[in-house]
């Protein structure tokens, strides 16, 4: 290793352990949610500063903390095609939202769920669906399935839902945990997709902006 990448290290985990400070051991957010927050920035003391900043000030939900490490990853590796490339840019609600559609966005060209050793995806999830409305699909997935992670991940694919992030499965399993989950995929734009919970009466667009007030 480098010299500068030594001493780059080094100052990093000095300005992660600032933010602990800033954040922790002032009582502004607990210790559980710092955590999550430093891995979500995979430990860089400027995305760590950026997020801790968002929850504190609510734009961003503690739940939704662990999507922005896949956000991040793919935002180190395409900046030119964001608004701007300085994470600082994505401040308020409109700017962030603006942040994830193109994060979202990036993740469904890279990646396309909805094939699997060539079965259909309608063929695949044809247990699950339990009819159409309005040119819409709409799938159920049974509330204490917790076992459905994967198939909440495929459903979701574009979509910024905590429940279909892909790196982990436990905001799945709170949601599933209380009642069915819901996803109602356009027949005509498969990227346009809608997710309703009754136990918490969410009912969230593909960018998890809320359609209905409560």
């Amino acid at each position: 290793m480098k010299l500068k990448e030594v001493l780059d290290e080094m100052l990093n985990e000095v300005a992660i352990e600032q933010l602990r400070t800033q954040y922790v051991d002032s009582g502004k957010m607990p210790s559980t949610v710092f955590d999550k927050v430093i891995d979500a920035a995979n430990k860089k003391s400027a995305y760590a500063t950026w997020l801790a900043k968002r929850v504190l000030t609510r734009v961003i939900k503690i739940e939704d903390i662990e999507k922005y490490k896949e956000y991040l990853n793919i935002f180190d590796r395409n900046k030119r095609e964001y608004p701007s490339p300085d994470i600082n840019f994505y401040k308020d609600k409109n700017k962030i939202e603006d942040f994830n559609s193109k994060s979202i966005e990036i993740i469904n060209k890279e990646t396309d769920p909805s094939q699997q050793k060539g079965i259909p995806f309608e063929q695949k999830y044809a247990k699950l669906k339990i009819g159409t409305v309005a040119d819409f699909d709409i799938y159920k997935i049974p509330k204490g399935s917790e076992d459905l992670g994967q198939v909440s991940c495929d459903l979701g694919s574009g979509t910024g839902w905590c429940t279909a992030t892909g790196k982990t499965d436990s905001m799945f399993k709170f949601y599933i945990r209380q009642d069915d989950l819901y996803v109602l995929i356009d027949k005509k734009d498969k990227a346009n997709k809608y997710q309703f919970h009754y136990g918490t009466q969410q009912f969230m667009n593909k960018n998890d902006n809320p359609v209905l007030d409560k």
